[in-house]
This record gives C-alpha cells, sequence and structure tokens, in this order.
C-alpha cells in the first residue's frame, strides 16, 4: 500500500538515490566525483520552491534527478589537450549552413556524436550540435526579378574632366542609388554609396564592362551574394581601344555595430572585354573575395570557426549578344577555389582549396507585348562546391586524469548534385507608373524530378 510521510528522514533516501545515480553516471564517463560537487549537482539543478532561492521551509527546492543528469554549470567545448583548460563555452560557437555548400551532410557527419562537457567536466553526447538550416536566396532573386532597365539623368560641371552627379534609377521595382562620378575623355570613374545588387545588378545605359562584372557575380552567388548586396562600392572602366575595355570593380560589406559577429566581405574583381561584330562582346576576368567572419557563406565562430579570413578566387568567362535593338543574350561561366586562415581555438583545420563552380545564361527581350515593358528568362546553375574536404578534431570522451580523447575526422563537402535556378520576370513602366511580376523555380538536383523552392513576386509603383 502507499503512504503520504514528510520530513528529512523521508527525503533523505531519495537524495541518496540520486547522488548514486550520478556518481554511476561520472563512472562511466570516466570522471570520479567528490562528495561536494555530487551535492552541488543535486542543488543547482533542484527546482527551487517557496521564496526565491534557499529558503528555511523548501531548502534547496524540489530534487530533480533527470535535471541532475543532464549538464549543469554551462555546457563547454574541448579544445585543449586536457578538461582543465582549452575549454570553449558553447553559447560563443556556433557554425551556420550556407547554400554554397548545397545539401551536403558533410558538417553534421564531422560533428556527429562529438563530447561536450559541463561546469563539472562531466562529458555528454550533444545531440545535432549543427542545427542551423541554410538561408534561401530565392525570394530575394525573385524581388530583383522586378526591377527594369536603368533610366540615368547627369549633372555635369565643365572642363574636359567633369565632375557629375548621377542618378541611376529603375524603370521598373527597384529603389534609386545615388553615384557620385567624375569622367574624362579616356574613361570612366565612379565611387560611392548604395544597394550593390541594384546598382549593378541591372543594364548600364553607359554599357560600362565593371557592371557586368557586377551583375555577374550575384547570378546564382547564393548567401555569399546576399552578405555583399548592401555596401560600398568603386568602378574604373578604361579603354584601351574602340574595342577593348579594361574594368576593375571593388565591392565592401559590412555588419551593423549592434549585429551579434562581426563579418566584412569584400571582393575585387578585374577583367577585359573585347567587344566583336555583329553586337558580340567576350570577356575575362579574374577576383578576389575576402570574407571575415565567414567562409563561402558559412558563419562560424568559437571552437566551430572554419577560419578567421577567408579568400576566395573566382576566374570567369562571359558573353553578351545582341540580337537586335530588342533582344540581347548573356551568359557566363565561373570556377572558384577557396582556402581559409587558422582560427583560433577551432576543432576544425583550416580550409584549403575548395573548389567551386557556376554559370548562368539570360535573354532579355525589351516591347514584347508593347513599348516600355520588358521579359526576361535566366537560367542559372547556383554556386556549389564541387569537390573539398572539411577536418576536424572532435572530443569523443576523457579519461580519469582529465585527459580529452579526440578523433580526427575528414569528411568531403563536394556535392555531385546539378541544382538549376529557373526565372522569368515581366516589367512595364509607363511614365511615373510601373509595375511587374517575377516567377522563379529551385530544382535543388537535376537528376531526380522534384521541386525545391517557388517563390512568385508582383508589385507597381508610382513615382512622384
Amino acid at each position: 500500500r502507499y503512504e503520504f510521510m514528510s520530513g528529512t528522514s523521508m527525503a533523505a533516501p531519495h537524495v541518496a538515490g540520486a547522488a548514486a545515480l550520478v556518481f554511476q553516471q561520472s563512472l562511466a564517463g570516466k570522471q570520479v566525483l567528490t562528495p561536494t560537487q555530487v551535492a552541488s549537482i543535486l542543488k543547482q539543478s533542484a527546482r527551487d520552491l517557496g521564496a526565491q532561492g534557499v529558503d528555511g521551509i523548501y531548502g534547496w527546492g524540489l530534487l530533480d534527478v533527470g535535471a541532475a543528469l543532464r549538464p549543469v554549470g554551462g555546457t563547454f567545448i574541448a579544445t585543449g589537450a586536457n578538461v582543465k583548460s582549452g575549454l570553449v563555452p558553447s553559447g560563443n560557437s556556433g557554425i551556420s549552413r550556407s547554400s554554397i555548400v548545397g545539401s551536403s551532410r558533410a558538417m553534421d557527419r564531422a560533428l556527429d556524436g562529438m563530447v561536450i562537457f559541463d561546469g563539472f567536466k562531466r562529458g555528454f553526447v550533444a545531440v545535432n550540435p549543427y542545427s542551423t538550416e541554410a538561408s534561401s536566396t530565392l525570394v530575394e532573386r525573385t524581388l530583383d526579378g522586378l526591377k527594369g532597365p536603368l533610366s540615368i539623368t547627369t549633372t555635369q560641371m565643365g572642363g574636359n574632366g567633369s565632375l557629375q552627379l548621377t542618378m541611376f534609377e529603375s524603370s521598373g521595382m527597384s529603389d534609386a542609388a545615388q553615384v557620385w562620378a567624375y569622367s574624362d575623355d579616356d574613361g570612366r570613374i565612379t565611387a560611392g554609396q548604395g544597394s550593390a545588387n541594384v546598382f549593378f545588378g541591372q543594364a548600364d545605359p553607359t554599357e560600362a564592362y565593371s557592371h557586368a562584372l557586377g551583375a555577374n557575380y550575384f547570378q546564382g552567388a547564393g548567401d555569399v551574394g546576399a552578405s555583399l548586396e548592401e555596401g560600398m562600392f568603386a568602378a574604373v572602366d578604361h579603354k584601351m581601344s574602340p574595342s577593348i575595355t579594361l574594368s576593375a570593380l571593388y565591392l565592401h560589406a559590412a555588419d551593423m555595430p549592434e549585429a551579434a559577429t562581426e563579418n566584412d566581405t569584400d571582393l575585387l574583381s578585374v577583367g577585359t572585354r573585347m567587344d566583336l561584330a555583329d553586337g558580340l562582346s567576350l570577356g575575362i576576368s579574374y577576383g578576389v573575395l575576402r570574407e571575415e567572419g565567414q567562409l563561402v557563406g558559412i558563419e562560424s565562430s568559437g571552437a566551430f570557426g572554419l577560419g578567421d579570413v577567408g579568400l576566395t578566387q573566382l576566374g570567369g568567362i562571359n558573353f553578351t549578344y545582341r540580337l537586335d535593338e530588342r533582344i540581347s543574350l548573356s551568359g557566363f561561366a565561373e570556377a572558384t577555389m577557396t582556402s581559409a586562415t587558422k582560427a583560433t581555438d577551432s576543432l576544425f583545420s583550416p580550409p584549403s582549396d575548395w573548389l567551386g563552380s557556376r554559370m548562368g545564361m539570360t535573354i532579355s527581350h525589351q516591347g514584347v507585348f508593347q513599348a516600355g515593358d520588358m521579359v526576361k528568362l535566366s537560367v542559372i546553375k547556383p554556386w556549389r562546391i564541387d569537390d573539398g574536404d572539411v577536418v576536424a578534431r572532435v572530443a569523443v570522451g576523457r579519461e580519469l586524469d582529465g585527459t580529452v580523447n579526440y578523433e580526427t575526422r575528414s569528411v568531403s563537402i563536394g556535392t555531385d548534385e546539378i541544382p538549376l535556378d529557373v526565372g522569368l520576370a515581366y516589367s512595364k513602366s509607363v511614365g511615373a507608373f510601373g509595375y511587374g511580376a517575377s516567377f522563379w523555380l529551385r530544382d535543388p538536383d537535376t537528376r531526380s524530378v522534384g521541386l525545391g523552392e517557388v517563390a512568385i513576386a508582383a508589385a507597381m509603383n508610382w513615382r512622384f
């Protein structure tokens, strides 16, 4: 039968049993706890009752055996040889997914079954330590598709080298971007501050090759492209001859001061374009992408840091072919190689020689149904890492003397998937009024049937 009784005599066997379970658990994890440590674990894990804190009626509160057998006093990731040093608070460590790595589960495999430690140096197997999902830029690309061709107004002030205030404004749905520019007889230099994806992502009336470099960069750049959508930019175009143009493009973006992490991203790209007969232009480009606080869009910190500074080299070719005054075709293909410097107190070795690629093609048709409208069809194979490895030194246990046992794991982050983004956009501008719609489909792997995402957007604007 059951009886209801109270008092320390009744509580003592329950507390003793809980202490025995804590002792047993620590011994199984190759650790000997002192009686004082066990008492502290039971007290800190108890559920507070009555007046807040320890009181004369309820003492430390209600015994919670389940909580006592879970981490107490915080959680820490081991990066040193012993549990007495080299423990990094798990709250200071994080790693996100990136669309550039695709659906590869490499990070999951690298961290699967890792052991973390609590404030009493007890080891616990972490459950799904890498849980942050990749962000998607398909919606942003859908909205970008609503931006129509740019109109340009310029105020010049005398001389062969004229200072001009230039306003680039979309006849579709985009915001305006202001640019201060200096022009001379030999070339054109622009510098300013605005939204890079608005300014560089559209056809430019001046047909500066540096703007084409920027437009190609944002096509299929995924999470890395999103990190550079707002920031400082500068562009230089110089005509070596009537048919050859040399260009340089610089983009810089940094998080706001109140952001949780400081991520600085810089892109420097140079290229040359040759204008051939019959409206055909061919170009080549080389660029260096510098990322601080992230690597190919993967944000990482603390014990999960992939690198303090990541460098990606980008080499590509591109073309533009104008079939007539209304129809034009453009395309690009690019190969990338990524490496990073060693991050402090990290489980990961610095990545080296991650090879990637991306390519795309767009056809634009102006005046399809009526004057002032435009239809764009884009087919893009987004940026993905095709070949690369990540090496992690992961804690898998400890010894009685506190020595941490590690396991070195090397897993591939390359993917043989063939993703594809297909987009169709329509925009129309009549005077101060404009409207448009954009539709994008994403197939994560064209070798299988099925769509990963669908995005549809419509908008209208009225300037007054």
